[in-house]
């Protein structure tokens, strides 16, 4: 079931690719290493404003099940970011650097929904999409 779970993922994130939404890799440690995978999308034109990215993704330490979720991050300050995802078993809050939209590092405190005991998590991502999910870079001249 797990391998026909990830092959409708990532047939629908080949799709989505096409149509200008980034394909999102990263590492995420929360009591235990996990790997990630999300479709994003940015919800700014705008360069100068502070762009609100919505991502679906699927986190797996491949011992366990896979968990499904949803995150939102808030950028600020052009660099910073603050964000929430959700999965069935955790809210998770973070705040954390975001370079160029291309690669994001987060730290936050994962709250359980279930009996469990939160704990404090690390992570990053590393964005794979069309040239308007990116941000401008100028040096200034």
């Amino acid at each position: 079931m797990k391998k026909i779970q990830l092959v409708l993922f990532f047939l629908l994130t080949s799709t989505a690719y096409c149509q200008g939404i980034a394909l999102e890799t990263g590492y995420k440690y929360n009591k235990n290493s996990k790997l990630e995978i999300a479709l994003a999308y940015r919800l700014s034109d705008h360069y100068n404003e502070n762009p609100l990215n919505i991502a679906a993704f699927v986190t797996s330490n491949f011992n366990e099940k896979s968990q499904f979720g949803i995150g939102f991050q808030q950028r600020f300050q052009q660099d910073f970011e603050i964000g929430t995802s959700f999965t069935s078993s955790e809210i998770e809050p973070t705040i954390g650097l975001n370079l160029l939209n291309l690669v994001k590092l987060n730290m936050g405190y994962a709250i359980s929904t279930r009996h469990e005991q939160g704990g404090v998590t690390f992570g990053f991502r590393v964005a794979f999409g069309q040239k308007k999910y990116y941000d401008k870079f100028s040096i200034g001249f």
